[in-house]
């Protein structure tokens, strides 16, 4: 891979001044962590792996993703309103590292977990670093080593919940619900009948990918909630254990206009165990120009099956999923809309010319 970098011309000590300086703004912002899944994985890199953070050819890159998803209103509770999962990011190639083709990056992640009626939200950012090991004489491969922390908070709202067995009963609740609030278990509401969590969380990963003209390879593995503990609301506990996320994905040139591209993705969270795989073609359009449109289906494993389109143009990569809703979640869920894009920027690099001093004989 080339890459361009952010400080061209300065050494790793110089900036290491300048990192800490960095790291101690962004961890005052509040910073955290949680296990998001999106359809369209491939364009939610800090939330799969650490080591993703810097992996492209280019200076910077900035993207986002928004997963919008419905609940049927009889089931759950007596409001349909939809859950809403979006992810901004940001992150750059900043240095050289110690050898001539390593490189290191670091990243910033927004995102949040809300119901649309605030009954329920998350809201949490991280801090990511990578360090980018070019292999072989050519640096076709790279082992990549990345690390995430941050500080997740979390909220519940008690007012006017109705809970799936009070819409069942026909029961309509107004103010807050009784139930949450009492027993030895029970949350405790402040004034706006919210109540209030947060915790550390820290994340490390490593990728390794293989590139060449025909076929480009990566396999990485994220090792999630180290930081394991009391993750609670209020006095409500909430222990989390140490997650896993692993992830496979490969592009295959089949011939000059065609490309396929299948990836799976493995998530492990406590008792929760989520599988999703994907296949997807790619086709320019015209061998002249850089317009490539992808589609495809994946199967999330009990789940979903996914309808998947996108369109990579330049720098810039696209994409839509549409989740049909199938096995133990048909009855709850109605339907999953998701849209990501990203951009990356590549700064030229400044040549750096000798003077040169003509003979005035000449």
């Amino acid at each position: 891979m080339e890459n361009t970098f952010i400080f061209q011309n300065q050494t790793i000590p110089m900036m290491l001044k300048k990192i800490t300086f960095f790291l101690s703004i962004i961890l005052s912002l509040n910073l955290g962590a949680q296990d998001l899944h999106f359809t369209l994985f491939d364009l939610a890199p800090h939330n799969v792996n650490p080591g993703l953070i810097g992996s492209y050819e280019g200076t910077f890159r900035v993207g986002g993703i928004v997963r919008d998803q419905y609940f049927k209103s009889n089931e759950f509770s007596s409001s349909s309103e939809p859950f809403l999962t979006a992810s901004i990011y940001a992150d750059g190639n900043v240095l050289r590292g110690f050898r001539k083709k390593d490189w290191i990056a670091v990243g910033i992640n927004f995102a949040q977990d809300l119901e649309r009626n605030s009954v329920y939200k998350n809201r949490f950012q991280n801090l990511s670093a990578a360090y980018h090991f070019s292999l072989g004489k050519k640096g076709t491969s790279v082992f990549s080593l990345g690390a995430q922390y941050g500080l997740f908070n979390r909220a519940f709202k008690n007012d006017n919940l109705t809970f799936w067995t009070d819409a069942a009963a026909g029961t309509n609740i107004t103010g807050a619900n009784e139930l949450l609030s009492t027993g030895p278990n029970a949350l405790q509401f402040d004034q706006n009948q919210e109540a209030t969590g947060s915790y550390p969380d820290v994340s490390i990963g490593a990728v390794f990918a293989s590139y060449s003209k025909k076929t480009d390879f990566k396999i990485g593995l994220n090792i999630t909630h180290i930081l394991t503990g009391d993750q609670s609301i209020s006095r409500s506990r909430d222990d989390k254990s140490i997650g896993f996320i692993g992830f496979a994905e490969m592009r295959a040139q089949m011939g000059k206009q065609m490309n396929f591209k299948p990836a799976i993705i493995f998530q492990k969270d406590g008792l929760f165990t989520n599988i999703n795989a994907q296949a997807k073609f790619g086709y320019q359009l015209n061998p002249k120009k850089p317009l490539v449109l992808n589609g495809g289906l994946g199967y999330r494993f009990g789940e979903a099956l996914q309808i998947l389109f996108g369109v990579d143009y330049k720098n810039i990569r696209a994409g839509f999923g549409y989740d049909l809703v199938a096995g133990g979640v048909r009855d709850a869920a109605q339907e999953t809309f998701e849209v990501g894009i990203s951009y990356v920027f590549q700064i030229a690099k400044k040549p750096s010319l000798k003077p040169v001093i003509f003979c005035p004989k000449l």
